[in-house]
């Protein structure tokens, strides 16, 4: 009996190793799988690769990758579930609040995000990044001059930042202060001297001064980096349109039907470069009340 409880046990013993091992197995080429298509774009097939392999086993590496499919992949509320196992294991890892304030941005839900910002900056991991997405948080949520002072804070711990300079700029044009928005944009400007999304501020912050004729250079050199920018066209247009430049207007209103048709709203008709009565309506309709910050 001895030897055949021996014989049965270590057969058994040896079945649990051979369908622990496959597990493994199975485990290894869903990751790595996963792996491979998230690197390469498949951001669903990963997703998918991942959610099987920790369906076998909780892997916290794997768990990360996942968390970045799902980002990729605009499935944002499992992307949060996902991040928030992942602090339950690392508590101390303030960079897991920072990537959770990103996703809580995207599915904008700016009481969270300033939360989670203010757990980081909690934990002493005050850096720029964080100071930013608090800022972004603070403006969502119409605090505006803490938003100034987080984005302030950041500037003062990394001079060079670009983004907290854009987003205290901008900020600042929104409360009216184009002095100041413009003060930021020279320096963003200095150290960036193509910077699309500062020359586009820089034009809007010349038009809310009054400097039509200067606006308008600042959209020209955004059109040269990129052409297909649809807030040039829209807004250029408002201004020559309202400075009695209507061959100028139409102009701009004929490409951004080119490029950007959605973005006429409901105006009706068929418009095209013969078409100056459908092109009258688009200039009425885009530019006559068109104002990007609402002065």
């Amino acid at each position: 009996m001895g030897l055949l409880n021996f014989l049965f046990n270590s057969s058994k013993q040896q079945s649990e190793d051979k369908a622990r091992d496959e597990k493994e197995k199975q485990f290894d080429v869903l990751k790595y799988d996963g792996v491979r298509a998230l690197h390469s774009g498949q951001v669903n097939y990963a997703a998918d690769c991942f959610r099987h392999a920790l369906a076998i086993k909780d892997d916290m590496e794997t768990m990360d990758y996942f968390s970045l499919a799902l980002v990729r992949s605009g499935e944002l509320q499992e992307a949060m579930e996902v991040l928030e196992k992942l602090a339950d294991n690392a508590p101390a890892n303030a960079l897991l609040y920072q990537r959770m304030a990103k996703v809580a941005f995207m599915m904008e839900d700016y009481e969270k995000m300033h939360a989670l910002c203010e757990k980081a900056l909690a934990m002493g991991c005050e850096d720029a990044t964080i100071l930013c997405l608090k800022g972004n948080a603070q403006v969502a949520k119409g605090d505006v001059v803490m938003a100034i002072a987080s984005f302030s804070k950041a500037i003062a711990l990394e001079p060079t930042n670009r983004d907290a300079y854009l987003l205290r700029a901008q900020t600042l044009l929104r409360m009216g202060d184009c002095q100041g928005a413009d003060a930021d944009l020279k320096v963003l400007l200095a150290q960036h001297a193509e910077d699309e999304d500062a020359l586009l501020l820089k034009a809007r912050v010349a038009h809310a001064q009054g400097k039509d004729d200067e606006a308008i250079l600042y959209y020209n050199k955004v059109e040269a980096i990129n052409p297909f920018c649809v807030e040039v066209f829209k807004e250029r247009g408002s201004i020559r349109y309202a400075m009695g430049d209507k061959e100028g207007a139409g102009e701009d209103a004929r490409t951004l039907l080119s490029i950007s048709p959605e973005s006429i709203g409901d105006v009706t008709g068929q418009y095209s470069a013969e078409g100056q009565e459908g092109i009258q309506q688009v200039l009425e309709k885009c530019y006559k009340a068109n104002n990007p910050y609402g002065f």
